[in-house]
């Protein structure tokens, strides 16, 4: 409930207030009712005697009780509401929060962490995880709520007969014990359930994305669904079954408990102390009454069991996700060459590492980066678009070296379309004279003004052909006037036509504009169009000069690191 109480204490404190204020005014209904019942021929309670009131031909026995009853009611029925409404207020509030406040967690997480947790994971918590902790912790309040109600009630057994009472305190708090065991054991199984969402998630994630693939390969889409998705959604349903039935059970027993207490006393302790039959009365409407508070707490150790078990995934997962230094201006923001010195990187429980690396990039050159998979070359792109920090050596912009502090400084001056690149819907950071003026101009020149326009300063439509698609992440580039471009096998997806325009035309003017121009890139018979070409193998490269006049002739010559 902490972070209820973060959100809005005030509120949170009204809340619990006015429910327990309610829950008190509850413990007056059975005692006036009690009250206003004539026993005759008893030495019971007996209320004054009072005129008789008639109201559309109904006779109202006892109006003043029946006023003060209503009343009560009335009452309740408004601070219950109150109570409950404010709470809701707050959870609806505190959830906004805490969502956002993983969402600015995620922009302030290093690349390398990020793709180490996984997408799958993040969804989950978001979706699954804050959802559950903020039902957990909108269930305490309640409790509270009941335990005062309870509490009231058990004042009332005191007052009919403290034999009664004592035994009723003893009944709760064996109920409680025995309630947990069976809870115990539910909670590890709805922890396993868990975990499985977890894995369900990524198999989802990857029946859609690989849908393409599975459907070329019957057997490999049989398996995939079982080892990813059927085994996990069986496990996935065996501990929720083997949960709930222990949950379920411990909660139909915990409700059961004040109607044990009632038979015993009413077939037991009425004889053995000797209870007049008004108050034994009295007392099974108090016990009866308790059963609603005692029901409703229990009813919320479920949501509170999946409450506290979200929360621990949710510090776990807090807890695997550093933040990055906030970035601060660098002492220059002039630089003509980028220099990677003694680089080095190596992941955990992964074989590969990349380097030593050192390397001299200038401005107003073309960089083309090629090699096999694996080789190296989208792990040394994520270096020098500063994502990956090395292990070792130095990047530096200029005479400055990249730190913490200004890494992100200097990723400002970087715009990049990797091979999984987003294409965001909307023109973020886009002047409204380029929005008129240069975004017309640049779909006529990547030929998609038939297909795309602008509405509301973003994209008409996203439901392009991938080449299509890359040729928009394209403008969004030019509009980001950043000096150093990255093209991570952008061409790929391209038509012949327009691959050709693409190193013949637009890497040209980018050169001439004076910018640092990197291409991951296969198409060799284009290699003459480059200054330098990184040759990646085993996450070392090897830089060389294209022979202009041939343009297959690059692979062959080797040039002396940088």
């Amino acid at each position: 409930m902490d972070f209820l109480l973060v959100e809005s204490p005030n509120l949170v404190a009204a809340s619990i207030l006015l429910g327990i204020v309610a829950g008190l005014a509850y413990t007056f209904l059975i005692p006036l009712v009690t009250q206003a019942i004539e026993f005759r021929n008893t030495s019971g309670l007996n209320p004054v005697n009072e005129n008789d009131v008639v109201i559309f031909d109904y006779e109202v026995n006892k109006p003043k009780y029946a006023l003060t009853f209503f009343s009560l009611c009335v009452f309740i029925l408004i601070a219950r509401t109150a109570s409950m409404v404010l709470l809701q207020k707050v959870a609806n509030s505190a959830t906004k929060r805490l969502r956002i406040s993983i969402y600015s967690r995620i922009t302030q997480l290093p690349i390398q962490d990020l793709e180490r947790i996984g997408s799958s994971r993040l969804y989950a918590t978001i979706v699954n995880d804050v959802p559950f902790l903020v039902s957990g912790a909108s269930a305490l309040p309640g409790i509270l709520i009941g335990v005062s109600t309870i509490f009231g009630m058990l004042g009332f057994l005191v007052y009919l007969n403290f034999d009664v009472f004592v035994f009723i305190i003893f009944t709760i708090i064996f109920g409680i014990v025995t309630y947990r065991i069976p809870l115990f054991f539910g909670n590890r199984h709805f922890q396993q359930v868990r975990n499985r969402f977890d894995n369900i998630q990524a198999g989802i994630q990857g029946l859609v994305s690989g849908a393409k693939e599975l459907k070329l390969n019957q057997t490999k889409k049989s398996e995939f669904l079982h080892d990813a998705l059927i085994e996990h959604e069986e496990s996935y349903r065996k501990h929720s079954d083997k949960g709930a039935l222990l949950v379920i059970g411990a909660m139909s027993y915990g409700n059961l408990i004040a109607f044990f207490a009632i038979g015993i006393s009413t077939f037991i302790l009425s004889n053995r102390y000797a209870i007049a039959p008004e108050t034994l009365v009295s007392i099974v409407m108090a016990m009866l009454y308790i059963t609603g508070p005692l029901g409703a707490i229990i009813m919320s150790i479920s949501p509170i069991v999946r409450g506290n078990i979200a929360l621990k995934n949710l510090n776990k997962i807090l807890d695997e996700m550093p933040i990055e230094t906030k970035g601060e201006r660098a002492t220059t923001s002039d630089f003509d060459e980028i220099k990677l010195r003694n680089i080095e990187l190596s992941y955990h429980n992964n074989a590969f590492a990349l380097g030593p690396v050192d390397l001299t990039l200038r401005r107003g050159e073309i960089n083309f980066i090629v090699g096999g998979n694996g080789s190296g070359k989208s792990t040394l792109a994520k270096i020098l678009t500063l994502h990956y920090v090395p292990n070792k050596g130095q990047v530096t912009f200029g005479d400055e070296v990249v730190t913490d502090e200004n890494r992100d400084y200097y990723r400002q001056h970087i715009s990049a379309i990797y091979s999984d690149y987003h294409l965001f819907p909307k023109l973020y950071d886009v002047s409204q004279h380029d929005l008129d003026n240069k975004v017309p101009e640049y779909l006529n020149k990547l030929k998609l003004s038939d297909k795309v326009s602008i509405e509301d300063a973003g994209f008409s439509t996203l439901s392009l052909s991938d080449g299509q698609k890359r040729r928009l992440a394209l403008l969004v580039m030019y509009l980001e006037k950043r000096d150093v471009y990255l093209f991570d096998e952008w061409a790929a997806d391209q038509d012949p036509e327009f691959r050709a325009v693409f190193y013949e035309q637009i890497l040209p003017e980018l050169k001439a504009a004076g910018k640092f121009v990197l291409v991951i890139s296969h198409d060799d018979r284009y290699f003459n169009y480059a200054d330098n070409i990184i040759h990646m193998a085993d996450g070392k490269p090897q830089t060389n000069k294209p022979d202009e006049r041939v343009s297959h002739a690059s692979e062959d010559k080797q040039a002396t690191l940088a």
